[in-house]
């Protein structure tokens, strides 16, 4: 082997050498699954609270409830809330709490809690239905169904409330427009029950519910006496009183027969005379009343009634007795030195014409108390309407501050009352003529009357002598020519005789000869114990004197 060998072997060799030289390798260890490490999640930092959009429902708009306090609300707003006071004296008065953006109202009570919540913005809030600012009325009425149908109730044309949430109004921009504002609270009218406190099953309720639930309770008693499984399902009749109005191509008809405008015309049903349904129409400046313009009537159109109100805002129908017959809440607006307010006035259909039952003025508003809320006269409107409570007429409404950028604030109106005057009862026939003391003149009493003096018993008063038995007068006698037995002159001094007089009545003081007439004095108490005999004509006038007869 060469030297050049030698080396190169031991050089392929040492690779092996120096792996048999190393240590074993150790074993691998096993690894084994201990599953998903646990979080442990720590409170937030920061304040959690609700954000929009909000559910609007009966009771408020998502977290934000009606009767909560002013501490509650601020609770579950973000810090540093707007709250200012909204005052004008009777015409709106709340702590304002403006929250996301001043797109959400909260009115708080100065002696209460939350009173209503407005919702101004879409993105705000939509009820469950997924309508609210922005949707159409058509919109509304698809979504929720049927409007509120209240007969105590005279609501502007521009208020909308449906019975699924019949404390919430939504404020349309004109009637059947879009939705300005949704106002939820705040003397917002419960539904009306028809026929309330009447038996249903007799028929006597009010209106065609009335009749319409005692006819189904009817037809239900015969198909179970008839052995009938099912009974008999009938459908409710239209109310006409109640009718929704779309006059339709007749609406420049009657306008024409009402003199009302025919494209500012508006139109409603209503029962002012009975059962029977007129039409309402009212323009900028007058009303007519309609007969014959229902649907079911054949009758001919005729004006039953027309009445000139000189800026008007609105006119409905308002029973107040609940009755089913409606009166008519009328409400115009004024202005004279700078000065705007609203006239509610209440008028009844007597016969042809319309009788006024009492008118009040309420919400005065100017240009000076317009600025103490940040707005000019010009960008208030005032939304009215009307119940009716027992006796009297609650007015009130929403304050409507619009800016041409939109909304800046919709609140309710201080509410107001109007007591309207009852039908006047014929007056009682005229009582016997009183004079002084309550007493009635002696000399005047009829035969057989009872005089009743205060504190002494009631006797008949002594019936007059006929006319035939009186005594014939007879002149009056001088000093010269008086003889024994006639009656003496007037402050004439009778000479005693040695005759015995019959007794003479109790004397009587004369009445003065000048002045006012008095009354006679009330018999004393010895008169009435003893009567004197009234005044009788001798037997036989021929016969002489008592004193001139022989002793």
């Amino acid at each position: 082997m060469s030297r050049l060998g030698v080396p190169l072997a031991l050089l392929a060799l040492s690779p092996a050498l120096s792996s048999a030289c190393k240590e074993p390798p150790e074993p691998a260890s096993l690894s084994y699954d201990a599953g998903r490490s646990r979080r442990l999640l720590q409170p937030p930092g920061g304040e959690v609270r609700a954000v929009p959009p909000h559910l609007i429902h009966a009771d408020g708009v998502g977290p934000y409830v009606l009767g909560a306090t002013l501490r509650e609300v601020l609770e579950l707003l973000a810090r540093g809330p707007r709250v200012v006071l909204l005052q004008i004296d009777d015409v709106v008065d709340f702590s304002l709490v403006r929250a996301e953006q001043d797109a959400l109202l909260i009115g708080v009570e100065p002696l209460g809690g939350v009173a209503f919540v407005s919702v101004l913005d879409e993105e705000i809030g939509r009820t469950e239905a997924g309508v609210g600012v922005g949707s159409t009325a058509a919109e509304l009425d698809a979504a929720l169904g049927a409007r509120l149908r209240d007969p105590a109730a005279a609501r502007h044309p521009s208020l909308l409330v449906f019975e699924r949430l019949p404390g919430v109004r939504f404020v349309l921009d004109a009637p059947g427009g879009r939705v300005l504002a949704v106002v939820v609270g705040s003397r917002s009218s419960p539904p009306a029950s028809a026929g309330a406190g009447q038996d249903a099953a007799s028929g006597e309720g009010e209106g065609a519910a009335g009749r319409f639930e005692g006819a189904q309770s009817a037809a239900a008693r015969a198909a179970l006496d008839a052995g009938t499984l099912a009974p008999v399902a009938l459908t409710p009749p239209p109310d006409p009183c109640a009718a929704s109005v779309d006059v339709g191509e007749r609406g420049a008809e009657l306008a024409a027969l009402g003199g009302l405008d025919p494209a500012a015309a508006l139109w409603t049903s209503a029962c002012f005379s009975g059962d029977d349904a007129e039409l309402l129409g009212y323009d900028r400046g007058r009303l007519a009343v309609v007969a014959g313009g229902n649907s079911s009537s054949l009758a001919p159109l005729r004006r039953v009634a027309s009445h000139e109100a000189p800026g008007l805002v609105f006119a409905a129908p308002l029973d107040l007795e609940g009755d089913g017959r409606s009166e008519l809440a009328v409400v115009t607006q004024h202005e004279a030195d700078e000065i705007r307010w609203l006239s509610f006035e209440l008028l009844r259909l007597e016969g042809a014409q319309l009788v006024s039952l009492g008118a009040v003025e309420g919400y005065h508003l100017s240009e000076r108390n317009s600025r103490w809320v940040g707005a000019h006269l010009s960008e208030i409107t005032l939304i009215p309407e009307l119940h009716a409570r027992g006796a009297a007429v609650e007015f009130g409404g929403l304050y409507l501050h619009r800016l041409p950028t939109g909304i800046e604030t919709v609140v309710p109106l201080v509410g107001g009352e109007l007591q309207p005057r009852r039908r006047r009862l014929s007056p009682a026939p005229a009582a016997a003529e009183q004079l002084d003391g309550g007493l009635s003149d002696a000399a005047h009493e009829p035969d057989g009357v009872v005089l009743e003096i205060p504190g002494s018993v009631s006797e008949p008063a002594l019936p007059r002598p006929p006319a035939d038995a009186r005594p014939t007068p007879t002149p009056t006698p001088t000093p010269n020519d008086a003889r024994p037995g006639a009656p003496p002159a007037p402050g004439q001094t009778v000479p005693a005789t040695g005759a015995v007089p019959e007794p003479a009545p109790a004397p009587v003081p004369a009445p003065p000869a000048t002045g006012p007439r008095r009354e006679a004095a009330p018999p004393s108490a010895a008169s009435r114990t003893n009567p004197a005999p009234p005044a009788r004509a001798p037997e036989n006038p021929d016969a002489p004197a008592e004193d001139e007869r022989e002793p």
